[in-house]
């Protein structure tokens, strides 16, 4: 029995050939595993939320309606899009519901017949007819890495699409997402996005497990809470909605870290520090 988990990224089988259960499935299982909430996020849908709310209620099971949805920049001269963020959407009221109901419409509308085509521009309230979606409002947005990694991620790309996110959607409505699926870089994967968190100037909140606390000065850079307590982060998250300035202050000092950490001038120090031992 699991305590106190909310699995906040979850497809059905309405993702097609990437989802296999059912949402009721899905629900039913949850609830078996002591599950706190479950999250159902098909790509560019909201099609499996009826069936998982049916039996989220009669299970008396906390559901969350959300998305998944790749990102792309519009296509020039005929050229394929360019990939760009891949964002997992919350809804937090029913006007976050509707707003992320007319975006998948409007991106489903766009491309042929089981496709869709986002644009980053659509969040930026450029979307003809539709302004009112800039920032998504109501929404939360967690950034996801790439959903393939045949190769280490890269920290450039995802810092931008870090601080693009932040710009749209404000700090107090976005963060980082690090799925762990037993790959082959997972271990690059955790540094980036480590790294990712403390240099957007974003204030982390993080469970004191694994290397978290390696990476995070508790009451400096962020909050460290004790695994499996709700109550306690809960009461960090809220220290930082309450107050602004102590938000900016930890962000300012994770932005600082990162920046003596795994800026030019430290990466050429490990350089002449490694080669100075190798010629000794």
């Amino acid at each position: 029995m699991l305590s106190a988990y909310a699995e906040l990224h979850c497809r059905s089988n309405f993702s097609f050939l990437t989802g296999a259960s059912h949402p009721e499935e899905l629900v039913q299982r949850a609830h078996a595993l002591g599950y706190s909430a479950l999250a159902i996020t098909d790509e560019c849908s909201l099609a499996g939320v009826v069936r998982a709310h049916t039996e989220a209620r009669r299970l008396g099971l906390h559901l969350v309606i959300g998305a998944e949805m790749q990102l792309h920049l519009p296509a020039a001269g005929g050229e394929a899009p360019l990939p760009h963020a891949r964002l997992l959407l919350h809804a937090q009221s029913r006007r976050g519901y509707g707003n992320l109901s007319q975006w998948i419409t409007a991106c489903r509308r766009r491309a042929g017949k089981g496709q869709y085509l986002a644009h980053p521009t659509d969040l930026e309230g450029r979307l003809p007819h539709l302004p009112h979606l800039a920032g998504l409002p109501d929404c939360l947005a967690l950034l996801l890495p790439p959903a393939v990694l045949d190769t280490p991620p890269r920290f450039e790309p995802l810092f931008a699409q870090a601080q693009w996110l932040q710009a749209w959607f404000g700090a107090e409505r976005c963060g980082l997402a690090l799925p762990l699926l037993h790959r082959r870089h997972d271990d690059e994967l955790i540094d980036v996005v480590q790294a990712v968190a403390a240099a957007s100037g974003l204030p982390i909140v993080a469970t004191a497990v694994g290397g978290n606390p390696e990476v995070l000065a508790d009451g400096v850079t962020g909050r460290l809470v004790p695994s499996e307590d709700d109550l306690a982060m809960a009461q960090a998250l809220a220290t930082y909605a309450d107050d602004a300035v102590l938000a900016q202050r930890h962000g300012q000092a994770a932005r600082s870290q990162a920046q003596a950490r795994y800026g030019l001038a430290a990466m050429v120090q490990r350089y002449d520090t490694l080669f100075s031992g190798a010629r000794a």
